[in-house]
């Protein structure tokens, strides 16, 4: 609590000024892109009517989609049989300072580890191509305390076979938050926080989330 109430102290004085807060989730609407590879694909989006103001006095429309569709979470059960299910991720998983591993800087080196300071989230960033880390590094970001990883764009391990960037975080009992908007994530700098809002579903594998950051001064 003691972490958290300074930076509510801080909305409280930004509250007005909407360029400070970046919203990093992906519209839901038809323009939505759904995960598919040969043989699958994911449950499609959909948003129908479901009753009128003209016929009912209200209006609800009714949503169906999977638990991977747009900027979502996953549980370590995504990857793992028996893993961790989404009742794990607690409150206090829903916001914090994050540690930034921007990989579209020319000038990232892997030293860049020892700037870590205990921050619960690991926001990796390479939007501009997918970044791809050696076995060696990857092992030292494991060893983290940050226990949710958020990802913008995509990032994989040097010679490793697919999904097994996934299936390694999954393994280490980690959240891995995806599928951000690209043009809103290239703006995020080193210093900030950031708010991770996933749909309270029990025993799942994920959810669909909100994701937004406070970009400090």
């Amino acid at each position: 609590m003691d972490k958290i109430l300074p930076l509510f102290y801080k909305l409280e004085k930004i509250k007005s000024i909407k360029d400070e807060i970046i919203d990093l989730t992906r519209p839901m609407d038809s323009s939505l892109q759904i995960y598919s590879q040969p043989g699958y694909t994911d449950p499609a989006f959909k948003i129908t009517d479901w009753c009128t103001i003209e016929k009912t006095g209200f209006s609800v429309s009714q949503v169906i989609l999977g638990t991977q569709t747009g900027t979502h979470i996953d549980a370590p059960a995504h990857f793992i049989k028996g893993g961790a299910t989404m009742e794990s991720f607690l409150k206090r998983d829903l916001m914090g300072k994050y540690f930034l591993m921007n990989m579209d800087s020319s000038s990232f080196n892997e030293s860049v580890i020892s700037n870590y300071s205990d921050e619960s989230f690991l926001f990796i960033k390479s939007c501009r191509s997918k970044a791809e880390v050696s076995h060696k590094f990857f092992e030292q970001l494991l060893s983290l305390n940050a226990k949710v990883w958020v990802v913008a764009g995509e990032c994989g391990i040097i010679d490793e076979q697919k999904f097994g960037f996934n299936r390694a975080v999954a393994s280490a009992g980690k959240f891995l938050v995806e599928d951000l908007e690209i043009a809103a994530a290239e703006r995020i700098t080193a210093e900030g926080y950031i708010f991770v809002m996933p749909l309270k579903l029990a025993e799942t594998s994920g959810a669909p989330c909100r994701v937004a950051v406070l970009q400090a001064e």
